[in-house]
C-alpha cells in the first residue's frame, strides 16, 4: 500500500478531510467500501448503475466520471471538495 493511500484511509477513518490524488484515484471508492462496509451491489445502488459496474469501482479496475463520483459520494454522506494547490501555476 502507498503511503498516500494509507493516509487517505486513516484520515477519513478518523471522520477527517482526506485528499485523493491521482496515485490514490482508483482506490478511493474501494477504501470507503470497506470502512462503510458496502458492496459492490451497495454502490452501484448510489450511483445508478449495474452491479457488475459497482464491483468494478470496488475492485477499483475502472473509475466513474467525475460527475458519478459526486452523486455516490453525496448520497453516501460525503463532500467533495476541489482546492487549488498553493504551488500550482495555470498554463
Amino acid at each position: 500500500m502507498s503511503e498516500a493511500l494509507e493516509q487517505f484511509q486513516t484520515r477519513l477513518s478518523q471522520g477527517k478531510a482526506a485528499q485523493i490524488t491521482a496515485a490514490t484515484s482508483t482506490e478511493v471508492l474501494g477504501t470507503i467500501s470497506y470502512l462503510e462496509d458496502l458492496t459492490g451491489a451497495d454502490l452501484a445502488r448510489q450511483g445508478g448503475v449495474g452491479r457488475s459496474t459497482g464491483a468494478r469501482y470496488v475492485k477499483g479496475t475502472i473509475t466513474p466520471p467525475l460527475s458519478r463520483f459526486v452523486r455516490i459520494m453525496d448520497r453516501l454522506g460525503f463532500d467533495v471538495f476541489i482546492i487549488k494547490k498553493p504551488n500550482a501555476t495555470s498554463s
